[in-house]
Protein backbone atom coordinates (compact mmCIF):
# COMPACT_ATOMS: atom_id res chain seq x y z
CA UNK A 1 0.00 0.00 0.00
CA UNK A 2 0.87 3.26 -0.85
CA UNK A 3 -0.07 6.71 0.63
CA UNK A 4 -0.69 9.56 -1.51
CA UNK A 5 -0.56 13.35 -0.04
CA UNK A 6 -1.85 16.50 -1.27
CA UNK A 7 -4.76 18.63 -2.86
CA UNK A 8 -7.17 16.42 -4.35
CA UNK A 9 -7.81 17.94 -6.93
CA UNK A 10 -4.43 18.50 -8.16
CA UNK A 11 -3.46 14.72 -7.27
CA UNK A 12 -6.21 12.73 -8.33
CA UNK A 13 -5.06 14.26 -11.99
CA UNK A 14 -1.92 12.70 -11.58
CA UNK A 15 -3.35 8.99 -12.35
CA UNK A 16 -5.01 7.09 -15.02
CA UNK A 17 -9.25 6.39 -14.38
CA UNK A 18 -9.61 3.20 -12.88
CA UNK A 19 -6.50 3.23 -10.97
CA UNK A 20 -7.44 2.95 -7.52
CA UNK A 21 -9.36 0.17 -5.52
CA UNK A 22 -10.55 2.95 -2.80
CA UNK A 23 -9.71 6.41 -1.71
CA UNK A 24 -10.01 8.10 1.56
CA UNK A 25 -11.21 11.79 1.55
CA UNK A 26 -9.67 13.73 4.53
CA UNK A 27 -9.61 17.78 2.83
CA UNK A 28 -11.65 20.65 3.26
CA UNK A 29 -14.93 20.26 5.17
CA UNK A 30 -16.99 22.50 2.69
CA UNK A 31 -20.02 21.21 0.66
CA UNK A 32 -18.28 22.74 -2.75
CA UNK A 33 -14.50 21.20 -1.96
CA UNK A 34 -16.19 18.02 -0.47
CA UNK A 35 -17.94 17.65 -3.75
CA UNK A 36 -15.26 18.95 -5.93
CA UNK A 37 -13.38 16.09 -4.42
CA UNK A 38 -15.98 13.33 -4.89
CA UNK A 39 -16.01 13.94 -8.70
CA UNK A 40 -12.30 14.33 -8.98
CA UNK A 41 -11.64 11.09 -7.29
CA UNK A 42 -14.83 8.78 -8.46
CA UNK A 43 -13.21 8.39 -12.14
CA UNK A 44 -9.65 7.30 -10.63
CA UNK A 45 -12.05 4.37 -8.92
CA UNK A 46 -11.64 0.67 -10.46
CA UNK A 47 -15.46 -0.34 -10.63
CA UNK A 48 -16.53 -1.62 -7.27
CA UNK A 49 -13.74 0.40 -5.83
CA UNK A 50 -14.81 2.62 -2.82
CA UNK A 51 -14.50 6.16 -2.34
CA UNK A 52 -14.24 6.89 1.74
CA UNK A 53 -15.02 9.98 3.43
CA UNK A 54 -14.01 11.13 7.09
CA UNK A 55 -16.31 13.66 9.22
CA UNK A 56 -19.69 12.62 7.80
CA UNK A 57 -21.00 15.47 10.26
CA UNK A 58 -23.59 18.24 10.19
CA UNK A 59 -21.60 20.31 12.88
CA UNK A 60 -17.96 19.71 13.59
CA UNK A 61 -17.74 20.66 17.11
CA UNK A 62 -13.48 21.49 15.90
CA UNK A 63 -14.62 23.34 12.79
CA UNK A 64 -17.75 24.64 13.07
CA UNK A 65 -20.41 23.80 10.32
CA UNK A 66 -19.22 20.96 7.90
CA UNK A 67 -20.40 20.10 4.59
CA UNK A 68 -19.46 16.85 4.42
CA UNK A 69 -22.66 15.20 5.43
CA UNK A 70 -24.74 16.90 2.80
CA UNK A 71 -22.35 16.72 0.03
CA UNK A 72 -21.59 13.09 0.15
CA UNK A 73 -25.37 12.77 0.27
CA UNK A 74 -25.88 15.07 -2.77
CA UNK A 75 -22.93 12.90 -4.77
CA UNK A 76 -24.14 9.79 -3.64
CA UNK A 77 -28.04 10.36 -4.86
CA UNK A 78 -26.92 12.11 -8.33
CA UNK A 79 -24.25 9.10 -9.16
CA UNK A 80 -26.23 6.40 -8.01
CA UNK A 81 -23.62 5.24 -5.33
CA UNK A 82 -24.86 2.70 -2.52
CA UNK A 83 -23.57 3.13 1.09
CA UNK A 84 -21.10 0.27 2.06
CA UNK A 85 -19.58 1.55 4.87
CA UNK A 86 -20.20 3.70 8.10
CA UNK A 87 -17.78 3.73 11.08
CA UNK A 88 -19.10 5.22 14.18
CA UNK A 89 -17.24 7.87 16.14
CA UNK A 90 -17.28 9.25 19.88
CA UNK A 91 -17.84 12.72 19.08
CA UNK A 92 -19.94 11.93 15.77
CA UNK A 93 -17.24 12.69 13.55
CA UNK A 94 -17.75 9.02 11.53
CA UNK A 95 -16.66 7.69 8.26
CA UNK A 96 -18.66 6.76 5.70
CA UNK A 97 -17.79 4.44 2.54
CA UNK A 98 -20.18 4.37 -0.78
CA UNK A 99 -19.18 2.24 -3.56
CA UNK A 100 -19.01 2.64 -7.12
CA UNK A 101 -21.26 0.45 -9.11
CA UNK A 102 -19.37 -2.44 -11.15
CA UNK A 103 -21.30 -1.30 -14.24
CA UNK A 104 -22.22 1.80 -14.82
CA UNK A 105 -25.85 2.07 -16.87
CA UNK A 106 -26.09 4.55 -19.44
CA UNK A 107 -29.32 5.89 -21.33
CA UNK A 108 -29.25 6.78 -24.73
Amino acid sequence: MKCHQGLTDATMVTFPDSYFDWIYVDAGHSYAAVLADAFASAPKLKPGGYLLFNDFAHIDPFLGRCGVHRAVVDFALEMNWPLRLFEFNEVALHDIGLQKPEISAQCD
